[in-house]
C-alpha cells in the first residue's frame, strides 16, 4: 500500500489493518458495547479504543458520549445517573433489532471480556469526565494482565 509516493512501514500498515478491523467492528455492532468489543476481538484486532464517563458513583461506564440519548432508550447525562439506572439501558435496539437488550458495559466488564486476548485498549476520559476519572482507571488498570494505553 502506498500514500503519497512513500512505502508504509509494516508496523504502520498493521495499525491501520487494525483501526480497518476496528471500523468493521463498529458498524456491524452498537459502539462501546460488550458485542462490538467481542467482534473485534475475533477479528484479531490489536487495540480498541474505548471512552469513558463516570457514572454517579463514579463508576468507569464505556460509552463515548456524555449522555445515553444518542446510543440508548434512555435520555440524560451519565454522571447524573446511577449504575444500576444506566445497566437497565437498551443499548442495541437503536443500532439494530437484532442487538435489543445490548447494555452500557462498564470498564470492569470489558477489561474481564478481553483479559485472556491478545487485543489492547486505549481507554479515553473524556473531558466531561474529568472529575475524577483518573483515578477510578488507575484503580480499575491495577490488573497483572493490563495492557492499556491511557491517553486523556
Amino acid at each position: 500500500m502506498k500514500i503519497k509516493g512513500d512505502l508504509i512501514p509494516e508496523a504502520a500498515a498493521g495499525e491501520i489493518i487494525g483501526e480497518l478491523q476496528a471500523l468493521f467492528a463498529r458498524h456491524n455492532a452498537p459502539e462501546n458495547t460488550l458485542a462490538a468489543f467481542e467482534r473485534a476481538n475475533g477479528l484479531g484486532v490489536p487495540w480498541i479504543e474505548l471512552d469513558v464517563h463516570p457514572a454517579k458513583d463514579g463508576t468507569l461506564i464505556v460509552i463515548h458520549d456524555d449522555t445515553v440519548d444518542r446510543t440508548t432508550d434512555g435520555s440524560g447525562a451519565v454522571c447524573e445517573m446511577s449504575v444500576d439506572q444506566l445497566l437497565r439501558l437498551d443499548a442495541g435496539m437503536k443500532f439494530s433489532p437484532a442487538y435489543t437488550g445490548e447494555k452500557i458495559p462498564r470498564l470492569c466488564d470489558v477489561l474481564e471480556m478481553l483479559e485472556d486476548g491478545t487485543t489492547r485498549l486505549n481507554v479515553e476520559i473524556n473531558p466531561t469526565s474529568r472529575t475524577g476519572g483518573e483515578n477510578q482507571l488507575f484503580s480499575a488498570l491495577r490488573g497483572p494482565q493490563t495492557r492499556i494505553n491511557t491517553v486523556g
